[in-house]
């Protein structure tokens, strides 16, 4: 993840909160992945809630202000 927040700021202005917003949500969802046990994750859906994905979209907009 720290090679794909690098490489964020060689991207264009109008592109970098998109994939910030991405690498985050993926980040989070992957995390969640790793906490559930194996036999969960082969009957139940793992999901980042809604408010969560509000939050991380609020937190990305602030983090990268107006760029």
């Amino acid at each position: 993840i720290a090679g794909a927040q690098r490489a964020i700021a060689k991207l264009p202005g109008s592109s970098q909160k998109a994939v910030s917003l991405s690498l985050e949500y993926f980040g989070r969802l992957l995390e969640k992945i790793r906490k559930t046990p194996a036999a969960t994750l082969a009957r139940k859906r793992i999901r980042i809630s809604d408010a969560q994905k509000l939050a991380l979209l609020a937190r990305v907009a602030v983090k990268r202000g107006s760029a």
